[in-house]
């Protein structure tokens, strides 16, 4: 089970089909092209997995924050930003 330690949502702010990122390989000195689900990632990162892993809420919590996430990127990035809900502000600072 291929595991991510950066979560995808992050990734995928930097492609632009929400599928490929330019990745950079230290080791062979390399750019080039990979897929989103294959980056920042090993099989059985977080050593265990079933619906209780880490992997898993970490998922669960990915989904709540992803919405936030967007609509913070767009808001700033519109210079529309005027806050944060208490409730998102929670979601934030456990995702974190």
């Amino acid at each position: 089970m291929n595991q991510h330690f950066v979560p995808e949502l992050y990734l995928k702010n930097f492609s632009p089909n929400g599928k490929q990122i330019f990745v950079y390989d230290k080791t062979i000195e390399k750019s080039f092209s990979s897929s989103i689900s294959s980056v920042a990632s090993h099989s059985l990162f977080y050593r265990e997995t079933g619906e209780d892993s880490l992997e898993a809420r970490f998922g669960l919590l990915e989904t709540k924050i992803s919405p936030i996430i967007a609509s913070l990127i767009e808001n700033l990035e519109n210079d529309t930003f005027s806050g944060i809900t208490s409730t998102e502000l929670s979601l934030l600072a456990q995702f974190v």
